[in-house]
């Protein structure tokens, strides 16, 4: 079967070694153009291309899926079966319709929960249970086209959505081979139960300690580690951006948003709606991260306010 594959993250760049490993060579890979990283901002291939580099094969970076000078290149490779793997740019008909087996996805929920470009991070954050992976026929819809294979996987409650994310690699992995083989017939989603999961932007990841304590738990680990969850803090009378690294929740009451522990034995403990959170490791802006018991010692609780 000639494959195109197209993705451009680590979670991709891992399926694609899986289908290399497996005899599932692609003729071709497409992947987002290298973007500025670091303080250097350097140039930097995807984690796809680089392993397509590895592998001696094919390298398409169109800025746009839709220019036509790449469809015509690609089209011209005689593709049976386009895969996508978070690959980051809507397709549009031409593509889809390019290839007689059409477009698969593979999507981190179980379809129709979850639609949409962070299924893995809201999944946590609305305190799933269980989530899964879902091969399916790609349509014109967001996440809308009928479902070839799922598989689910349970949440475990300590997981951050990094931990889950390399959970579901080698379900997505499994799956898809499993799709390539047998080639199992569509099976319509019921539009009436989905439900999405947008990008998040870090002013979604903002923690406001008047919610109740699981609330905020779920969010610090479903931000983690992008965008990144963070809060407001005053200290000596000037205001401060603190990232929240990782975090616990306490059975603790008090005035939410007060800071009820602030010693280098206990750490550093905040008053929620119901319960509290323990600020595991944090990042002050400017400053290095480090463990909340370490933070506490650089200042004062008095000199200290969640704002």
């Amino acid at each position: 079967m000639r494959i195109c594959f197209f993705g451009t993250p680590a979670f991709a760049a891992t399926l694609l070694k899986g289908l290399i490993e497996a005899g599932h060579i692609p003729i071709a890979v497409v992947t987002q153009p290298d973007k500025p990283q670091g303080r250097s901002k350097k140039a930097e291939p995807s984690a796809v291309k680089q392993v397509a580099l590895d592998q001696g094969l094919r390298v398409f970076q169109p800025f746009k899926a839709s220019d036509p000078l790449f469809l015509e290149e690609l089209k011209a490779l005689k593709p049976d079966l386009l895969v996508v793997v978070a690959y980051g740019q809507i397709l549009r008909l031409p593509l889809l319709e390019m290839a007689p087996l059409g477009a698969i996805n593979v999507h981190a929920s179980l379809l129709p929960k979850l639609r949409g470009a962070a299924p893995i991070q809201w999944s946590i954050i609305n305190g799933e249970l269980v989530t899964g992976i879902t091969i399916m026929k790609m349509s014109l819809g967001m996440d809308e086209g009928d479902i070839l294979l799922q598989e689910s996987c349970i949440i475990d409650p300590t997981w951050d959505a990094d931990d889950l994310k390399t959970a579901l690699i080698p379900i997505a992995e499994k799956t898809l081979l499993q799709v390539l083989k047998d080639l199992p017939i569509p099976v319509p989603q019921n539009h009436l139960e989905a439900t999405y999961a947008p990008k998040l932007e870090l002013v979604d990841s903002y923690i406001d300690f008047q919610k109740d304590a699981k609330i905020i738990y779920n969010h610090i680990r479903g931000c983690n580690k992008e965008p990144g969850s963070w809060t407001k803090v005053v200290i000596k009378g000037e205001p401060k951006k603190l990232k929240i690294l990782k975090a616990s929740w306490v059975d603790l009451e008090g005035e939410p948003g007060s800071i009820l522990e602030w010693n280098s034995k206990k750490g550093i403990i905040i008053a929620c709606q119901k319960g509290s959170i323990l600020l595991d490791n944090v990042q002050l802006e400017g400053k290095k991260s480090c463990p909340g018991t370490l933070f506490t010692l650089g200042y004062c609780k008095d000199s200290v306010k969640i704002a």
